[in-house]
């Protein structure tokens, strides 16, 4: 156990100057406390942490800290962090935990059959789960007819830790649950001067294809913008759909 002389001779001195002002100050209790305080002085000091020979035999008077006691665990343990950031691992999870509990403006510009368009609305995402987050929107499609209509869209996300993934689901009106699987975000490698992410997907609804391009910006740790591209292929469908995201201003 580590101690401090510190406290210890503090307390002694108090008790000697309190026995000597309260006359309780006898020859053969000073000689007791005399010989507490050598006994005291002439310990042998032992480290606060178990150290390994190599460090103690370096420079006794540098200071150390537990985690020197774990020297290659911790650097095993780093090499495997930055391995997995290089192979583009836990990228999912910081997105995903950027998502939680945000706010955003967008603006969706349609161009294509079976209409072009424009959307000016808000989406959010909220926690459900401790691995999913319900997607909602809300806006107004004005159509190049200069027809307008109210739009809402809701989805969940579903981050997957096993495949650093994101699942998104179409969700079930009646239960407001996720029901059938939309499509799975899977993230490529980037360019490591670059604050861009850029993910893809895909999906088949009958006879039309839709293919899906994500890019996330971050600045520093905070996602400061996304985007989302659907290029939509099919009998009747032929039409691109980007949307861009920005925090919503309180």
């Amino acid at each position: 156990m580590y101690r401090s002389l510190f406290w210890p001779i503090i307390k002694l001195q108090f008790r000697c100057v309190v026995a000597i002002f309260s006359n309780h100050f006898s020859i053969p209790l000073q000689q007791i406390c005399f010989n507490m305080e050598h006994h005291i002085q002439d310990q042998q000091f032992r480290s606060q942490f178990d150290l390994p020979k190599e460090i103690l035999s370096t420079n006794t008077n540098d200071t150390t800290i537990p985690t020197q006691n774990q020297t290659e665990l911790i650097v095993d343990e780093m090499n495997s962090i930055c391995k997995e950031v290089n192979n583009d691992r836990s990228i999912a999870d910081a997105i995903f935990r950027s998502l939680n509990e945000s706010k955003w403006t967008f603006e969706r510009i349609l161009k294509g059959k079976p209409c072009d368009g424009i959307v000016h609305g808000q989406a959010q995402f909220n926690i459900s789960q401790s691995n999913e987050l319900i997607y909602k929107e809300q806006g107004k499609l004005i159509l190049s007819s200069e027809k307008q209509f109210d739009i809402t869209q809701k989805y969940i996300y579903v981050y997957n830790k096993n495949e650093d993934v994101i699942n998104v689901y179409f969700v079930d009106n009646n239960t407001n649950k996720r029901s059938l699987i939309f499509h799975t975000i899977y993230f490529q490698s980037k360019n490591f001067l670059s604050n861009e992410w850029i993910a893809n997907g895909q999906h088949l609804c009958n006879q039309d294809y839709y293919f899906v391009s994500y890019l996330f910006v971050f600045n520093q740790i905070n996602l400061s913008r996304f985007e989302i591209i659907y290029t939509v292929k099919g009998p009747t469908k032929d039409y691109i759909s980007k949307t861009i995201f920005q925090p919503l201003k309180n």
